[in-house]
């Protein structure tokens, strides 16, 4: 898993192996320690209709619509991208997709 981060993005790419978990209702997680706080980021298949961030502790979780699936069992490379409502005034756009680098180097 690859993130890159920004004000107003967040952009997550998975290899074929993270997606393939992620489908199957598997969780797929990074995590770091940032001076003495571990941090993870975890993505996560719902069942909800729209994507969902949720911050919790020192955890993120994406949570992925349900259609996610369906969307990659027809083409893996689609992104699923939605908007997170951070504050009243700041939206995070988000978007998972597959690393198509790291799936040419194979």
């Amino acid at each position: 898993m690859k993130i890159r981060l920004s004000e107003t993005a967040l952009r997550v790419r998975i290899t074929a192996i993270e997606q393939e978990k992620i489908m199957r209702g598997e969780t797929v997680q990074l995590s770091w320690d940032i001076g003495s706080s571990p941090l993870s980021i975890e993505i996560v298949l719902s069942d909800r209709n729209e994507g969902e961030l949720v911050m919790k502790h020192n955890r993120v979780s994406l949570l992925l619509p349900d259609q996610a699936t369906n969307l990659w069992h027809s083409n893996p490379r689609t992104p699923i991208a939605f908007k997170s409502l951070l504050s009243s005034k700041q939206t995070l756009d988000i978007e998972i997709e597959l690393d198509l680098r790291e799936r040419a180097n194979h």
